[in-house]
């Protein structure tokens, strides 16, 4: 089954929301009761009912079957009637916006929104081979802001794949090539406010994705690939 791929609008997700947070689970409503910065709980509240959304859709069972928790490193982990039943699940938020991604494999989704101006060409020196920041240097503004964030997004979005989070060491020792899409283990959009990626741990066959919101046509495949010890050197 195709993963199911959605992006909406924060304000539009609280306007659905049920009464109350009893449709919440009892680690939810822990976590949110922490959270006290108001756009924080917007986010959260958003993130999870779309979640539900997106789940109820994928498996043709009621949304309120399903709870979300958290692993060992932060990850969302969905849950029917309190226990696993192996659908993947990765939540992102930026800015007015909520993504989320359903699928039957590890999966990541990342969505970045930039509120305001930041020096990329700086960040990426920070994090990326001097390779790409060459690439950057050489590029436009507008083309280096786009450059930097599709970049980014399909290291988040790996990251939440592979389970482990962001590894700074690591994004020196990678790169993302254009690849067919039988060859593909990252999928990025250009948003009308802002970037968006999906990510699996190895290449699969040929994925199409459903779509839910406001998630563009045509996405651009990528391909991960790793550097030799040698040409770090």
């Amino acid at each position: 089954m195709s993963p199911l791929l959605g992006v909406r609008r924060i304000d539009e997700l609280l306007s659905r929301l049920p009464d109350g947070v009893d449709w919440l689970g009892d680690q939810e409503r822990a976590r949110l009761a922490r959270l006290q910065h108001p756009q924080r709980r917007a986010q959260f509240l958003a993130g999870h009912f779309y979640a539900r959304m997106l789940l109820a859709r994928y498996s043709g069972e009621d949304a309120r079957c399903w709870t979300l928790e958290r692993d060992a490193h932060g990850a969302p982990v969905a849950l029917r009637g309190g226990d696993a039943n192996g659908l993947q699940i990765s939540l992102s938020h930026s800015g007015g916006w909520v993504a989320c991604v359903v699928a039957e494999m590890p999966i990541g989704v990342d969505i970045e929104c930039p509120g305001r101006e930041r020096d990329v060409l700086h960040l990426a020196r920070s994090l990326y081979p001097p390779e790409f920041v060459d690439a950057l240097t050489r590029s436009s503004i507008e083309d280096r802001r786009r450059q930097f964030y599709v970049r980014w997004t399909l290291d988040e979005a790996f990251a939440k794949a592979d389970g482990r989070g962001i590894r700074l060491r690591e994004l020196a020792m990678q790169a993302w090539r254009p690849a067919p899409r039988d060859a593909a283990d990252g999928w990025g959009w250009v948003l009308s406010e802002g970037f968006l990626a999906v990510a699996v741990q190895r290449p699969q066959p040929p994925l199409e994705f459903t779509a839910d919101g406001e998630v563009p046509t045509e996405a651009v495949a990528w391909q991960r690939e790793i550097y030799s010890i040698s040409r770090i050197e």
